[in-house]
């Protein structure tokens, strides 16, 4: 029987870097989805050999995988649907290539981006659309895969996966229709595994109520308490037969879930709660 994978979000922990990696396989989580270590701001600290040699000694000597990684600063740094032809298109293409460099470096399979269009536009569409391209067609060269994680409605991300073909994959996140205002997600999740089974690579998950979905404002509190319907997500997805990478995106330092509390039995916990949801303990 195909079983999902649980994973955690490396910056939904406290602290990140090499370390993160322990406190992971002790937290009970199996793999990791990183961060990309401050990216440009940092001087891309991940394409350093050292730091590739810690990560991946401690991912061995733990047991954790090292599934992939999101990057985080070019979310934080709006450099993703910069205008051609700008300093912030530059960094943009710049990121793509030292980050999928690094992933064929360390033998990590998955780069994933976030595309939120808050309010959308033709342009900043198009914009990101050149972005998308020039990262699917360096992941091809590189034999890294891409994984968009977006608020896009199903008509407009179906459109894009005819465009680029099957190279591009999905993360989806379980809360990501509730905050941007896209409707429950266990319909949209439906309406994607029905159109194409296999466009999820991997999923997000965490759990909040629903006068905390805000944009921005992480307010997990630990799976299966909340209002995001997590349960009847699971079940959509075990029906499907799903047997990749589910990770928490839990802040396990942030309000309401942590209360000045310890982050590391919170995160146990919660690894915990999750593998029951998924049938998984």
């Amino acid at each position: 029987m195909s079983v999902p994978k649980i994973g955690v979000c490396e910056w939904g922990l406290p602290v990140q870097g090499p370390f993160s990696v322990r406190l992971a396989a002790e937290m009970g989580f199996s793999g990791m989805q990183m961060a990309d270590c401050g990216g440009p701001g940092m001087q891309y600290p991940l394409n350093n050999p050292r730091i590739q040699q810690a990560y991946l000694e401690l991912a061995g000597e733990y047991g954790v995988e090292l599934h992939s990684v999101h990057l985080r600063s070019m979310f934080q740094d709006k450099t993703l649907g910069a205008a051609p032809g700008t300093q912030a298109d530059a960094l943009a293409r710049e990121c793509f290539s030292k980050t999928i460099s690094a992933c064929r470096e360390m033998g990590i399979a998955v780069v994933m981006i976030a595309a939120m269009f808050k309010p959308y536009s033709d342009d900043a569409f198009r914009h990101f659309k050149a972005h998308l391209g020039y990262a699917l067609r360096l992941g091809e060269e590189n034999g890294v895969s891409i994984a968009l994680e977006t608020n896009l409605d199903n008509e407009r991300l179906f459109r894009l996966r005819e465009e680029y073909g099957a190279n591009l994959r999905l993360c989806f996140d379980t809360c990501n229709s509730y905050i941007y205002d896209l409707g429950d997600p266990q319909p949209m999740l439906r309406d994607t595994l029905k159109r194409a089974p296999g466009f999820i690579e991997h999923y997000h998950v965490k759990d909040t109520r629903k006068e905390e979905f805000l944009i921005g404002r992480p307010s997990p509190i630990l799976m299966g308490t909340g209002d995001s319907g997590i349960r009847e997500t699971a079940d959509i997805i075990l029906a499907n037969g799903f047997d990749g990478w589910i990770h928490s995106e839990s802040y396990y330092f942030a309000p309401p879930i942590n209360q000045g509390g310890d982050f590391y039995q919170i995160a146990k916990d919660d690894c915990k709660a999750i593998k029951q949801i998924f049938k998984l303990d």
